[in-house]
């Protein structure tokens, strides 16, 4: 490759350091593919001129961000950039002449900056508290030159990264929150009997408010909450909610006692609920287990059908107009016919479920078709599953009374984590998920930083673990039991933000 070296400074005796400064102005990336990238360097080490070498560019393909290393002799010098039809803007930092480069390694990502929570600029190293990350997985080409005596050679491809740059470590703040409580009482203005209100499920709200279902004794009420506030809806008066699942913005199909389900809408601004349509699973077994239920269901924008698992153990499918019974599995024996929250409840597609009592045996049933029992490794007699759970990523999850969390790999189960207590319910949060504990805690987990914070301990209560929601005003608590010297028992709502 030919070498240009334009004479732009002035020799400098020997031993002081020479520092230089480019920028390389943002070009088209139709441009950038005819063009040279311009990088300075240090053209020899006796003389200590400055001079430019000519590279050509790498070939960028459809990526939508990179990180590009300069490899020099004093060690990485990284920068994330966001590639885009406009520009390939990159800015080289100071170099000097114990400080010269030795190579060129392109990273190219199809994902946007934003979605690798990178930022636009240099990878700096971690200082303070900051964590040391490595790069980001999920790139698509690894792209490497060579720069020898001035001579810079053709880029080539390569299936990893280059030792250097595996284990180059760069900065980022802590994603663990810092959680602060806002506590509202469920007192005799919202329900009559407040001393005996029971929060039994919460389904997100169009506005990031929460809709909650509240028991109050033998009577019911709806309420509609938000942090520092509670109102009560008028409307739904009798209808207990153990289970929820969207139908659309404000409206949902609420599962409840006995094997009911109701269709709802909620209308925030009058403060209202409307129980659109009403059915009942047939002949479905009474008692207290009658209590529990889960429901799941298809989204919106597919064919209607419903899920429901009662506190019996039963499955039942609901196609909008009549119930099919599917099949029946043993409860966890400690549950026995008591009253439980155990296990879960999954849409995968239609036809297609995943479903768990509590007791050690998950089952996927799809189209007819009940496959083997899965079982999670590991569990005495008295553990029993918690909760299961579905993330974003389409990854499924479950937490074990244990404090073992479990994610299914192609029909079988392995141990990713380990909390303090038992996980009843876990929700997706900023990059990973959180989990309720008992106890009045809330763990936060990072999948990218592989990264447990700090337990949030919800102080002056006892924390009731029914439910949790996370929605855009924050995170909302509504189980939460407290003691008050003058009236007793209280029921509370906590948003944590």
């Amino acid at each position: 490759m030919n070498v240009a070296t334009s004479e732009v400074g002035r020799r400098r005796p020997p031993g002081r350091r020479t520092i230089e400064r480019a920028t390389l102005s943002c070009v088209s990336r139709t441009q950038l593919r005819a063009r040279v990238l311009l990088l300075p360097v240090l053209a020899t080490s006796a003389c200590f001129e400055q001079g430019f070498i000519f590279v050509e560019p790498p070939p960028l393909g459809q990526a939508a961000s990179a990180i590009v290393a300069v490899h020099t002799s004093a060690g990485i010098r990284a920068s994330a950039h966001a590639l885009s039809d406009d520009a390939f803007p990159i800015e080289l930092e100071p170099s000097t002449s114990e400080d010269r480069p030795t190579a060129l390694e392109v990273v190219l990502y199809p994902a946007s900056l934003d979605s690798l929570e990178l930022a636009d600029g240099p990878l700096t190293p971690p200082s303070g508290e900051q964590l040391a990350v490595a790069l980001p997985d999920g790139r698509v080409q690894v792209l490497v030159a060579d720069i020898d005596d001035g001579e810079v050679s053709a880029w080539q491809s390569r299936p990893e990264l280059s030792p250097d740059l595996a284990g180059f470590r760069f900065g980022a703040e802590s994603p663990c929150r810092s959680f602060v409580a806002d506590r509202v009482q469920i007192d005799a203005s919202l329900v009559d009997e407040a001393t005996r209100a029971d929060v039994e499920f919460a389904m997100p709200l169009g506005s990031g408010a929460a809709v909650l279902s509240v028991s109050i004794g033998a009577d019911s009420a709806m309420l509609r909450s938000e942090p520092g506030r509670l109102t009560r809806l008028s409307g739904c008066e009798g209808l207990v909610a153990l289970s929820g699942y969207s139908a659309g913005e404000n409206r949902f199909w609420l599962g409840g006692k006995f094997g009911a389900l109701s269709l709802v809408s909620v209308d925030e601004a009058n403060a209202s609920c409307t129980i659109e349509t009403s059915t009942v699973a047939p002949n479905d077994p009474g008692g207290a287990a009658a209590r529990s239920s889960k429901l799941t269901g298809s989204p919106p924008d597919q064919a209607f059908e419903l899920y429901l698992m009662t506190g019996r153990g039963r499955i039942w499918r609901f196609d909008g107009a009549s119930w099919v019974l599917l099949f029946e599995l043993s409860l966890h024996a400690a549950d026995g016919a008591a009253y439980t929250q155990s296990g879960g409840l999954i849409w995968l597609g239609p036809q297609h479920i995943l479903v768990s009592t509590g007791a050690n045996e998950i089952r996927e049933w799809r189209a007819g078709e009940l496959g083997p029992a899965e079982r999670l490794t590991g569990l005495g007699p008295d553990e029993r599953i918690r909760t299961l759970t579905r993330l974003p990523d389409r990854r499924i999850l479950a937490g074990v009374a244990n404090g073992a969390i479990f994610e299914r790999q192609a029909g079988s189960w392995a141990r990713v984590n380990l909390v303090p207590n038992d996980p009843f319910v876990i929700q997706a949060f900023e990059g990973g998920w959180l989990a309720l504990l008992t106890r009045g805690r809330v763990l936060q987990y990072d999948e990218r930083f592989a990264l447990t914070c700090p337990l949030t301990e919800i102080v002056g209560g006892v924390l009731r673990p029914r439910t949790m929601l996370v929605t855009p005003l924050g995170v909302c608590l509504p189980s939460v039991i407290s003691s008050d010297p003058d009236t007793g028992r209280l029921a509370e709502v906590i948003w944590l933000e």
